[in-house]
């Protein structure tokens, strides 16, 4: 038995692409979608490389306290 394509997965890439620019659109419209600043944008980048980097740093140190095998 093979897994079948339900919802969204099932619809057609072209109409799933109109339906979400018309969501986005009339989010938009009704004042309810974001629209960044440069300095928010900019903000959210370094802190997503900064979560990255603390990431990385901690599985340095984890992969250097491991027993040798």
């Amino acid at each position: 038995m093979g897994i079948e394509k339900r919802g969204f997965a099932s619809m057609d890439r072209t109409r799933l692409k109109e339906l979400s620019g018309t969501g986005g659109r009339k989010a938009h419209a009704m004042g309810l979608a974001h629209k960044w600043t440069r300095e928010e944008a900019r903000a959210a980048g370094l802190r997503s490389v900064e979560m990255r980097r603390a990431r990385k740093a901690a599985e340095d140190v984890a992969s250097q306290q491991e027993p040798a095998a």
